[in-house]
């Protein structure tokens, strides 16, 4: 696996009633996987100020939502998981099964907090 950075086109689809007590933004996305390989990126969370990463839930957006915004979702995004780590910081892991064939990929997620 390779663990250089790839430039990944992803759109934030941010769906969430925030309050005034703080926010989240998406940092750094990352690929630890090569191209040719199952898909496996990291997506770091930032900007967490109050919110507490208990609370945080990030889920790849339905495929309603590229509809409403005229995109195609990825092949074989259906199948893709989403788990969140909080070993270093608050992140995302997003795998798939499927070997990656390109070398970008445009995908909505969703971040909700209280």
């Amino acid at each position: 696996m390779s663990n250089r950075i790839v430039t990944w086109a992803a759109v934030a689809c941010l769906s969430a009633y925030a309050s005034s007590a703080g926010a989240v933004a998406l940092g750094e996305m990352r690929a630890l996987s090569a191209l040719g390989d199952p898909l496996k990126l990291r997506l770091v969370l930032t900007d967490l100020a109050s919110v507490n990463p208990a609370d945080v839930r990030v889920t790849l957006a339905p495929g309603d939502d590229y509809t409403r915004l005229g995109l195609i979702p990825p092949l074989g995004a259906e199948q893709w998981q989403v788990t969140m780590e909080n070993s270093h910081g608050l992140s995302v892991l997003i795998t798939g099964a499927l070997a990656q064939k390109e070398p970008n990929i445009s995908f909505l997620v969703q971040v909700t907090w209280p």
